[in-house]
Order: C-alpha cells, then structure tokens, then sequence
C-alpha cells in the first residue's frame, strides 16, 4: 500500500496544504511532501514564498532538473502516489517524462472550476492577434507532442483524475474518483465550526458590507507563468481605478466596501485607501455580505451557495485574456461586467437568476452525486486501496 503522498507544485503554502488534505494524510499516518518545481519551469525570477508552520511535511525544491530527478529516483512506486498541478507542456515535459520512466502512479484534481476562457471564435481571434508569441509556442507544442506521440508512443495520461463534474473528465481509461469543488470543502468545513467566524467584524455588522474578493490583480505571477510579458494591469492604473469604483459604490449603495484579501498577496501597503482588508475568512464574509464585487476569483463559489448579488468588475486596461475570462464567469450567470474605465451611474444591485446560480452549482461546485460530508481528499483517501489495486497489484 503507498506510504507517502506527494505533491508536485509550483508554489508552497498553507492554502495548498489545507485543500489538498496534506495534514489529513498524515493524521493517518502518510507521509508527505510537496515538490515545487517553479526554479525549473518559471519563466519569471521569482522568490517561492514557504509559509507552511507543519514540520511534518517535507519540502523540496531542487534548483536543477538534475536535482529533481535524483528526488524521483529515490521513490518505489510500490510506495508513493504523486498528486500532479502541472499542465503538460512542452516546459514541463522533463517532468512527465521522468514519471513515467519510473513508472511513479500520479493523478491530477481536475476539477471544472470556470466557465471556458474563451468560448467564442472571435475571443480566440482577438487572442492570437494580440499575443503573436503564443502562436509560435502552440505550432512548437502542436509538432513537438506530435514527435513524442508517434517516436515515443507516450503521451504521459494519469493514472487516475479526480472530478467534480461527470462530463469533465480530460482523460479515458483511467480510475475516476468523484469529487466536489474545494470550496464545498470550505464549506463543509466552515459549517462545521461553532459560528465562531460569523460574528461581526470590527466596525461592521452582518449584511451592512458590501465585499470585496481581492485577487491580487496587478502582482499576480500566473502571466509570468504562462509566458506573458505583462502583468495584468498596472499597478497605478489598477488601485486608481478601482478605488475611484469603491468610492462610488459606498456612495450609491450607503454601504463600506471590505476586502477579502487574496490568501498569497503580500501588500507593503493598503492600497485600497485605507480600507480594511481581512485574510483568511472569505466564506464567513462572503455569507454575511449584502453584495460581492470580484473579477474572476474561485470565491464566486461562495456567493453562489450563499446567492449573493454579483458584480464582476472588468477593466479594458486588464490584459486581454484577463478580460474574457471576466467577461465568460458574467454571462454564465447571466450578468454583464462592468468595465470600470468606462462611465457606471447607471449601475443599480444586481438580479440573482436562480436558475443559474442553481445551474452553476450542479455544473462547477457539486454534481450530481450522494457524497454531503465528506471533505474532498477523505474521499482521495478512501480511493487509495482501489488505485493501489489497479496500479499496482
């Protein structure tokens, strides 16, 4: 039966421990380990932030590809199952390539999580005339899968993949486990605490707020990582944008705007004009909020169990691919975003179409299966014998 559990990742925190179950699994007795492999694959210099308080987790973060496969080569795969974030690419191949060399059983979470990025034809027009160099990068990946899918006969599948949505499965024979979303785990888990979180915040009362879901915008590394040359918006553009918004939404709406801060933010100051930002407890504020304001953060989960009103705030100073995936979270919900660059007097509070709120649940938080308690990686766990069985044995 496996003894460690291990996590492939390019970045190292509390949240990646806390959803993916990491303290769990040692609770009953797994090791773990988190691999983070952002000095081989990142195409942007940056310090990897380590939070984690757990002494019991193993990290490792090799420099060189060298050095990864020396961690690998250390694994039975009688013993070890690999948790994979990585979306296979051409940067990354090494990766899989050694996996599969040591035969290491892993699997991916792939849970639907956002309505597609871009769904219509024009979108992926506008896309590749605005960034040439991801062109290039797709013909390269297109003729480089298509030299290792017919020389190597591989294309490196899973061995299993975890989904919360039965028609979101990316792979074919291989062992599904079916899940919900993460952030029915938050739920579960808040639900289960004493209220203790849903008392009010310092000069704030229960639904006299109107929250705000930061995402931090102008600092995200997520474009570096994905070969983009710009940040999402400019930091000075950003805050001045968005602070003149806030302004106008206290006035119109007689509510203070909260911030719900971005779990790996690191602000060296408030740039939000002062206003209170709280990490940490996203779901106790988005619950006791009158109304959410967001771009496209996974916390839109939240205001949908809760049927929250919903303002999706959009920019067209926001890097394009940015912009649509705002632009495609709205409509899904059948609401329009508001490009705040533009003139917004005419904003008024939001309608909620149940209908698709209650579509959107089925769809992205939890399908149509009769697990109600148990959180996400208990059900990973109770899996672990059936992979070993069909992996292994």
């Amino acid at each position: 039966m496996f003894k460690k559990i291990i996590l492939l990742s390019t970045r190292i925190s509390e949240y990646d421990v806390k959803r993916f179950g990491l303290n769990f699994f040692v609770s009953k007795g797994l090791n773990c380990e988190i691999i983070c492999i952002k000095k081989l694959i990142s195409y942007h210099d940056s310090k990897i932030e380590n939070n984690i308080k757990n002494t019991k987790i193993n990290i490792s973060i090799p420099q060189t590809k060298k050095e990864f496969f020396e961690i690998i080569n250390n694994f039975n795969r009688n013993d070890v199952i690999l948790i994979n974030t990585l979306t296979f690419n051409l940067n990354n191949y090494f990766v899989f390539e050694k996996l599969d060399q040591k035969n290491i059983i892993w699997g991916e979470i792939n849970f639907l999580r956002y309505p597609p990025l871009q769904n219509k034809i024009l979108d992926k027009i506008k896309l590749n005339c605005y960034y040439p160099h991801h062109i290039i990068s797709k013909i390269i990946n297109f003729y480089f899968f298509l030299l290792k899918v017919f020389r190597f006969k591989s294309t490196f599948k899973p061995h299993f993949e975890m989904i919360n949505n039965h028609t979101d499965a990316k792979f074919t024979n291989t062992y599904k486990i079916k899940s919900h979303a993460w952030a029915y785990d938050d739920y579960l888990n808040y639900h289960n605490k004493k209220n203790e979180n849903d008392k009010s915040v310092e000069g704030f009362i229960n639904n006299n707020y109107i929250l705000y879901v930061d995402e931090n915008v102008p600092f995200h590394e997520d474009p570096f990582e994905h070969g983009y040359s710009k940040p999402l918006c400019k930091t000075q553009i950003f805050f001045d944008e968005i602070n003149k918004f806030f302004n106008f939404i206290e006035k119109k709406f007689g509510k203070k705007v909260l911030i719900a801060g971005y779990p790996r933010s690191n602000y060296k100051k408030n740039y939000f004009d002062g206003r209170k930002i709280i990490y940490g407890n996203t779901i106790s504020l988005v619950k006791n909020s009158q109304m959410v304001l967001m771009h496209n953060s996974t916390a839109v989960n939240y205001s949908i169990i809760y049927k929250k009103p919903l303002i999706f705030i959009n920019s067209k100073n926001y890097l394009l691919h940015y912009s649509l995936s705002i632009k495609a979270l709205a409509q899904e919900l059948n609401l329009t975003d508001v490009n705040i660059t533009n003139d917004y007097n005419n904003i008024s509070t939001p309608l909620i179409n149940i209908d698709r709120y209650n579509d959107y649940f089925k769809k992205y938080i939890k399908a149509d299966f009769h697990n109600n308690e148990d959180r996400s990686f208990e059900l990973f766990y109770k899996e672990l014998l059936n992979i070993y069985s069909k992996c292994i044995i």
